[in-house]
């Protein structure tokens, strides 16, 4: 009985997600992209730390980072010509289209599923739309003498401390 009242205030409910995280160079701040898994809504927000040297895992907005698998890197011009979350407005459209297509969300509120899972939605949606984002970027041509800044682009495996989305009740998008 005792027990039962302790798991009550200890055991902490979380929900898994995963997100893409571009590291901003320097890690002055990150940019992130989250397709909450309970509705498809793609949430897209940036993260400045006052201390980013300390800064390792991702911990924000009640998500808790548990892992994290390094995707590659991308090459922009340096600021104000390109930036992160012009890429990952890119990753947004590969994400939309490739939902469309496989109309995994729909299909998970037919079957009262509540959400699709996390693994399902890395390999399907956000591995390949970064993934094409990555390559589309790779073979171009960069103007002679331009600043270009090197982006670190990862899948980060969250638990977040309730179901819906990272950054509040309504999806925040600074695109």
């Amino acid at each position: 009985m005792f027990s039962r009242f302790l798991n009550v205030f200890s055991s902490s409910q979380s929900a898994p997600s995963a997100l893409i995280l571009v590291r901003i160079p320097g890690g002055r701040a990150d940019a992130v992209l989250h397709i909450v898994p309970e509705d498809g809504t793609i949430e897209t927000f940036s993260v400045t730390e006052s201390s980013p040297s300390n800064r390792t895992t991702f911990r924000q907005y009640g998500a808790v980072e548990q892992s994290r698998e390094e995707l590659g890197t991308v090459v922009l011009l340096a600021l104000p010509h390109e930036w992160d979350l012009g890429f990952l407005d890119d990753v947004r459209a590969r994400a939309q289209k490739i939902m469309e297509s496989l109309s995994i969300f729909s299909s998970a509120k037919k079957e009262q599923a509540g959400s699709v899972d996390v693994s399902l939605l890395v390999e399907e949606i956000l591995k390949p739309a970064a993934l094409d984002a990555i390559h589309a970027l790779e073979g171009r041509a960069l103007p002679e003498n331009a600043a270009v800044e090197t982006y670190h682009v990862s899948i980060v495996y969250v638990n977040r401390s309730k179901p819906g989305h990272i950054c509040g009740g309504e999806p925040r998008s600074i695109m």
